[in-house]
C-alpha cells in the first residue's frame, strides 16, 4: 500500500503484513526484514552523503567531484557509510568503481536518447 511504500507504517509492528508481503513475494518474511533493514540503511548513507554536499547538483556533479578530487569523494563516503555496508560493498574503492561505471553507463543512455 501507499503508506508502506512510504515508511509510514512499521512492518516490524505488523507482523501479518509482513507475512503477506513475504507470501506476495515468494519469500520468507526473514528476507522481507533484511531488505527493508538494507533500505532504510541505505537511506541513511543517501541522505548524510546529501547532506555532505556530496549529491549536490546530481550524478553530473559527483562525476566532477570524481574526477577532480576521487580522495575527498572516498572521505566523504568513509564518513556516510556504514563500515559494515562498506565492506559488504567491496570496500570504498570498489563503491568509487561502481559509481564510475554507473555515471558512464548513464553517458551511454544519454546518447541513445533514451
Amino acid at each position: 500500500a501507499d503508506d508502506e511504500l512510504d515508511g509510514r507504517v512499521d512492518l516490524d509492528k505488523a507482523p501479518s503484513r509482513l507475512d503477506r508481503i513475504a507470501r506476495g513475494s515468494g519469500t520468507h518474511p526473514m528476507e522481507v526484514q533484511m531488505l527493508l533493514r538494507c533500505h532504510k540503511q541505505f537511506e541513511r548513507v543517501v541522505s548524510k552523503m546529501g547532506k555532505s554536499g556530496l549529491m549536490k547538483g546530481g550524478d553530473a556533479n559527483m562525476a566532477k567531484q570524481m574526477q577532480r578530487n576521487p580522495n575527498n569523494v572516498m572521505q566523504q563516503l568513509h564518513k556516510a557509510m556504514d563500515p559494515r555496508m562498506l565492506q559488504q560493498m567491496g570496500g570504498a574503492q570498489n563503491l568509487m568503481n561502481m559509481m564510475k561505471e554507473m555515471s558512464k553507463l548513464e553517458g551511454d543512455v544519454g546518447k541513445l536518447g533514451l
